[in-house]
């Protein structure tokens, strides 16, 4: 399609300036003369280019790259944008580039669309790439090395870490730049409007881009002169917040008076929570209407009306898009009001669970996949930003929907992460053995087996316990020994008994010399003793393990007797057939009376005494 015809194209170019929706990026985009300049000649000349536009969120890199995009698209064959907020969303993003460019379809795995992408790039030259929101400078140097005959340009809030490529950084806006950005776009809406004292409330916002939209937005819909914009700004003094840097500042400011006009609409301030755990650009309209009963829908589609109003969301016929530095304050927590309650913050992120899980309403065959391919995005979104303690039910069954999907489509590093969380929030919420919980657990063992060993899986999953809960989580302690264990298997009885020693004193310290799991542990370890011919250990430990469990679960506990056998067993491998096969024989009897002659712990306990008897 983009060949050798020389066919120009621009592909999903999206004009869309730090918030405000840009169907001609002239209508609103004001200044930045040298900064265009500087990115128009750093792309300039034969051969591949890679510039970095940073700086901090709301000072609008996006509308700058978005202005260039648009004004020297003659000069690329392919112009193609691409969210880069996370590696799913940037493997989508390249997976449905490939399908732009054919021969494969929309339908094919995310892995060779994703691929033929790749190979499209590297053996095709004048094309446009953004990179949009990108935050790891190692992905823009693997791709700077493969691609090399087009052009990159990656907008990032991160200023540091581009070593070798050149950047360019806005600022805020001069002045006048200010000015005329407000005066736009409140004469849009109310071309009478009195705009004396404009450049007060610009100044007082630090003339950043996205909170002088944000005032201008202000001022249009209430119909508020500057003057009393300034008096209701007052009230939200710069010393009265933290931020990360002077953007963000602003932007909480001019936030704040924005809320208080929406504190009479219950339905916005709630979508607008809701909003913040979803990724920043193109929330699908039908996750968020789908999930009210007809009578609210109504009110929902009111609401987004007043957002979007107000320039805190932008809407299409489609989609709802929040920015990124919005999201991030709506987000915080702010016991004084009303839903920034941490309550209502918890409350409106359950609800960003139950209505993505509620949009996949099957299992991920290739005909959901269009719908999974827009809820996966914004799952990764919620996989970073929200606490796993706090997961629902809801968010364990997405997070396992999306990671089985994940898995069909090739990328098996998100999978991983999805389905490791569906495993480890599912057993806080659901229980180990539940039938969800060992479905998602299922899930996560079929694609780690393709992707390594048992022991590389179970290392992953024992690192992502600890980042996840921290090094003294029962989960953590549960998973390392499970790593033990597999270690055990693989025949490196060294690496194992040294994790399993970890995690005995782990388990005795963290959940109490008497849990049953504390109990499993020293048996394990003791096994491995034995398995690695270790027997002045193994012995000891095998009868130590015995006495608690007689004393913690008493004498008749299955534990118990299988404790018994165990340390039978480690009589025989030891050289001392006499005990074992007393050993074994007075486990026989009391298991045959206490489980029964068939029961399989019986069983097993008879075929040892005989192969005990003919030593």
């Amino acid at each position: 399609m983009f060949g050798p015809s020389g066919l120009r194209t621009v592909q999903d170019c999206r004009t869309r300036a730090e918030g405000v929706v840009v169907d001609d990026v002239a209508g609103v985009f004001v200044g930045r003369g040298a900064e265009s300049a500087r990115l128009a000649a750093l792309v300039s000349g034969p051969g591949g280019r890679v510039v970095v536009v940073h700086g901090p969120d709301g000072v609008g890199k996006s509308a700058l790259v978005a202005r260039f995009a648009r004004a020297h698209a003659d000069r690329f064959s392919l112009v193609r944008w691409l969210s880069a907020d996370s590696g799913v969303a940037l493997s989508q993003g390249l997976a449905d580039l490939g399908a732009a460019l054919g021969p494969v379809a929309a339908d094919d795995p995310l892995g060779k669309r994703a691929q033929h992408a790749f190979e499209w790039l590297t053996t095709h030259s004048g094309w446009l790439l953004v990179l949009d929101d990108l935050s790891v400078p190692e992905v823009l140097a693997g791709l700077a090395r493969r691609f090399t005959a087009g052009t990159i340009v990656v907008t990032s809030s991160r200023a540091t870490g581009w070593e070798g490529v050149p950047t360019v950084a806005p600022g805020p806006l001069a002045p006048d730049e200010a000015a005329e950005l407000v005066t736009r776009i409140v004469r849009e809406r109310w071309p009478a409007a009195d705009l004396r004292g404009v450049e007060r409330v610009c100044e007082e916002l630090g003339r950043w881009p996205l909170a002088v939209e944000q005032a201008a937005a202000h001022l249009a819909h209430t119909r508020t002169t500057p003057a009393g914009y300034l008096d209701r700004l007052a009230a939200y003094p710069a010393r009265a917040f933290t931020a990360r840097d002077d953007a963000e500042l602003a932007l909480t400011r001019a936030w704040h008076v924005t809320f208080e006009e929406l504190a009479h609409s219950a339905t916005a301030c709630l979508l607008l929570h809701v909003l913040a755990w979803f990724a920043p650009g193109d929330v699908p309209r039908e996750v968020i209407t789908a999930a009210q009963d007809p009578g609210g829908r109504r009110g929902v589609a009111d609401a987004m009306d007043l957002l979007a109003a107000f320039g805190l969301i932008t809407l299409t016929e489609d989609t709802i898009t929040v920015h990124r530095s919005v999201q991030a304050v709506t987000r915080t927590p702010d016991p004084a009001r009303g839903q920034r309650h941490p309550g209502g913050i918890a409350a409106a992120r359950h609800r960003a669970f139950a209505y993505l899980r509620l949009r996949l309403t099957g299992p991920p065959d290739p005909e959901a996949w269009p719908t999974y391919r827009e809820v996966a995005r914004h799952a990764a979104a919620l996989l970073d930003l929200a606490p796993p303690e706090d997961d629902t039910a809801a968010a364990c069954g997405l997070f396992d929907l999306v990671g089985s999907y994940l898995v069909r489509q090739g990328d098996t590093d998100a999978a991983v992460g999805h389905l490791t969380r569906a495993v480890v929030s599912g057993e806080r919420v659901h229980g180990p053995d539940h039938p969800l919980t060992s479905l998602a657990r299922d899930n996560l063992a079929l694609v780690t087996r393709t992707v390594g060993s048992e022991v590389d899986r179970r290392a992953a999953f024992a690192d992502h316990a600890e980042r996840t809960f921290g090094p003294d989580h029962p989960n953590t302690v549960s998973a390392r020994s499970n790593l033990a264990a597999a270690h055990d298997a693989a025949g490196d009885h060294d690496r194992a008994i040294a994790l399993y020693e970890e995690v005995l004193a782990d388990s005795v310290r963290v959940l109490g010399p008497d849990h049953p799991d504390t109990l499993i542990t020293r048996n394990n370890l003791a096994g491995v003793y034995l398995a690695a011919g270790d027997f002045a250990r193994a012995i000891p430990l095998h009868e130590e393990a015995l006495a608690d469990r007689e004393r913690v679960l008493g004498p008749e506990h299955p534990n118990t007797l299988m404790s018994r056998n165990n340390l039978a067993g480690a009589y025989l491998d030891a050289g001392y057939p006499d005990r074992a096969v007393a050993t074994f024989q007075a486990v026989l009897t009391d298991c045959e009376r206490i489980l029964g002659p068939d029961h399989r712990l019986t069983v097993g306990i008879r075929n040892n005494l005989s192969v005990a008897l003919r030593l």
